[in-house]
């Protein structure tokens, strides 16, 4: 069963995530992820390390995206970054936007991994309800690696440690900077 499970959600058997599949409960708005990357098979990237970023907006219209970020074995990382765009009503057919993949700069590299080493990023506290509402991007970031885990949920400014590793997983370093924040 487990296989089939896996297989669905886009992970070969043996990846990295099975002992975070089975072994971890992850975020709502991560398994979303892994839905919406399987509806267009597009695979879920795992890794030791890894930090999901969610994105939804319900309004006139429906944006969702998914960017994963995973540490390489030779320490770089990746981010795969994919959306669904349409009408707000279900019955019309959305469109995907397809997986982007992209290579961090060394030095962002090296930030995230400082960022990510910080024992106070893993106090950030999330109180905002699980579900969104229909008047703001609502946005969760799940970041997993050998030691912790922890999930920060926002609308609007996401500042300080959080922040810094949602702008680089979303925009690929310091040029974009902000482009969680609204």
């Amino acid at each position: 069963m487990w296989f089939a499970i896996l297989l669905v959600l886009g992970i070969a058997p043996g990846a990295p995530a099975l002992a975070q599949l089975t072994g971890t409960v992850m975020a709502p708005e991560t398994k979303e992820q892994f839905i919406l990357r399987s509806r267009y098979h597009i695979p879920g990237r795992t890794a030791a390390t890894v930090v999901y970023l969610h994105s939804l907006a319900l309004r006139d219209i429906r944006e969702e995206y998914s960017s994963i970020a995973t540490r390489n074995d030779d320490g770089s990382w990746t981010v795969g970054t994919m959306g669904e765009i349409g009408p707000a009503a279900k019955a019309i057919k959305l469109r995907v936007v397809p997986e982007k993949l992209r290579r961090l700069s060394k030095a962002d590299g090296a930030a995230l991994d400082a960022l990510l080493a910080d024992e106070a990023l893993y106090l950030t506290a999330s109180t905002l309800p699980v579900e969104p509402d229909n008047s703001a991007t609502y946005r969760t970031m799940e970041i997993v690696t050998p030691g912790h885990r922890v999930v920060v949920r926002w609308i609007g400014a996401l500042e300080g440690k959080a922040g810094r590793v949602a702008d680089l997983v979303a925009a690929g370093g310091a040029g974009a900077k902000g482009r969680t924040r609204r």
